[in-house]
Formats: structure tokens, C-alpha cells, sequence
């Protein structure tokens, strides 16, 4: 079994609904991909022969961000660690979750933590001079990527051309983004603090 697709009223009735289907499924015997029974704990990015692996520090797990807001950290990692490279470029990303796209196409979210991210990736772009567009990739054609978000370093190498030995440098405890954010009666608010 690879997906669930499940809708909900609220994030924790759909967590709780993958939970249950999840141990449906261990209770009849279905096998799930080790990928999807993972969860969003890590992400990847390639640039020419850079790139880089990030895995969310457990603070950042505890708060149990969106989906979506996860899938936007490669995006505002990149943007990061190589900006500086991409003056007076315009660029496409490929990624493969149509919600994150949706986010950044109508730069619109009710996750304020997701939105936070998005006016940083501007920044980025702006400090830089740069243009981005976000494009959908389906996730079995963007397997450069998902094999860095897995750690799956050997499948990497393979379908890479000629990576870098080692991955980029980042600041592992993603400061500002979680210093932005944090859980109040279970909704996602942008912290005065900033």
C-alpha cells in the first residue's frame, strides 16, 4: 500500500484517521512503503553538483507542522544556502506536492507557519535578484530529491550526475523559522517575538 488519501474537518481528526488506517492495515497483514509510515522528518535538495540533506530538528517534529509546511523547507533552504549564486536567474522548482504549489502560486495559506516560510523565500529572492516559480513534479519523476529526504545516499549517487562528495552546509536548527513559530490550542500562529 503507498497512499491514503483522507479528508478531514480538522489536522487532528486526519492524524488520527491515518493512525487508525495504519494499524488497519498492520492488523490485516498490508504491507506500507517504508517512505510513506516515515513521515516528514527530513528533505533534500540538488543544485547543479551541490547539495544538501536536512533532517527537522525533533522541536520543530513536536510542534507537528503541515504537511505543507514541511514540503516548503527544502524550497526556503535552497533559496539559503545558494541565493547568492543565483543573481539575475530565474528558476523553476519541481516539487511534488500540489498543495505546497498551490500555496505559492496564490502565495495564500490559513497556516500562518507555511506563510511565514513563503514571505522568507521572497526575501531570499528579493535580497538576491532572483526569480522563482514552483512547478508540480509527480513524486516518482523527482526521485533525486526523494532519495535525499529518505537518506537513501546509494540510490542518490546513482541517479544524481556526479554530486558533490559532501553535502552543502545548514543551519540544522532551521532559527528563524522555528523562533516564528509555535502551537497554541492546536492552530498555528506567527510568534510576536519576531
Amino acid at each position: 500500500m503507498d497512499d491514503f488519501f483522507v479528508v478531514c474537518d480538522s489536522e487532528q481528526k486526519c492524524h488520527q484517521a491515518m493512525l487508525y488506517m495504519k494499524q488497519l492495515c498492520d492488523d490485516l497483514g498490508v504491507p506500507l512503503a517504508d517512505e510513506k509510515t516515515a513521515g516528514p522528518i527530513g528533505c533534500g535538495a540538488i543544485c547543479g553538483n551541490q547539495w544538501f540533506q536536512y533532517r527537522s530538528p525533533d522541536g520543530v517534529l513536536a510542534l507537528n507542522p503541515p504537511i505543507a509546511w514541511h514540503e516548503m523547507v527544502p524550497i526556503y533552504l535552497s533559496c539559503v544556502v545558494w541565493g547568492s549564486q543565483w543573481r539575475g536567474k530565474r528558476l523553476e522548482f519541481y516539487h511534488d506536492n500540489q498543495a505546497t504549489v498551490a500555496a505559492w502560486k496564490k502565495f495564500s495559506s490559513p497556516h500562518k507557519g507555511l506563510m511565514e516560510l513563503i514571505r522568507r523565500i521572497y526575501f531570499h529572492a528579493a535580497k538576491n535578484n532572483f526569480t522563482l516559480r514552483i512547478m508540480h513534479l509527480r513524486g516518482v519523476a523527482n526521485a533525486i530529491a526523494d532519495s535525499l529526504s529518505r537518506s537513501q545516499m546509494e540510490r542518490f549517487r546513482t541517479l544524481a550526475p556526479r554530486p558533490n562528495h559532501s553535502p552543502e552546509t545548514i543551519d540544522s536548527n532551521l532559527t528563524k523559522s522555528r523562533q516564528s513559530l509555535y502551537m497554541q490550542n492546536d492552530k498555528w500562529i506567527e510568534s510576536s517575538t519576531t
